[in-house]
């Protein structure tokens, strides 16, 4: 099964919206001509007198019968709105992970050039992992300002911002 695309996820919201404000439309309309029947149908006392055409409870009928549907296409065009937005968010969520400036490479891990050119690559050893082997997890450390839980990786605390000297860089 292949993965859905950023893009395609954008593609299906302009869609849901584009659709949803249609369907609100005739839901709107539905509404209108609803309530202008059942207006027309309680106008029945001169056209009783005079001998008009006047408005009937079939009238009536038919216009709460256009006022509940149009309510419904109303409700069903929020619906799709939603699902818009959901597939928007969803979409910038994506977007946003993949353009990460943590990763050294693509999403799939290889390495990007810039990564085998550089001169820390070849002239330094590699540090220890961050990562426990026993856990699985990045290993963490208390902030020595605010006593919270960051990554060893951290050169500024995400609770309080002040930055974290590392053991490497204070010998």
């Amino acid at each position: 099964m292949s993965k859905v695309k950023t893009w395609q996820l954008v593609v299906a919201a302009v869609v849901l919206f584009v659709v949803g404000g249609i369907v609100m439309i005739n839901g709107s309309i539905m509404v209108s001509r609803g309530e202008a029947d059942q207006a027309v149908s309680s106008y029945s006392t001169f056209g009783d007198v005079l001998g008009f055409n006047s408005g009937s409870s079939a009238q009536a009928a038919e216009g709460a019968r256009r006022v509940s549907t149009g309510h419904t296409l109303q409700g069903v065009a929020w619906v799709m709105w939603l699902a818009a937005a959901a597939l928007v968010v969803t979409g910038v969520r994506r977007s946003r992970r993949g353009s990460s400036p943590a990763l050294a490479g693509d999403q799939q891990g290889h390495a990007s050039p810039a990564t085998y050119n550089s001169p820390a690559t070849h002239s330094a050893p590699a540090p220890a992992s961050p990562v426990d082997p026993a856990e699985g997890a990045v290993k963490r450390k208390p902030c020595p300002s605010c006593r919270e839980s960051i990554s060893v990786l951290a050169k500024v605390c995400r609770f309080c911002g002040i930055e974290v000297v590392s053991p490497a860089g204070a010998s």
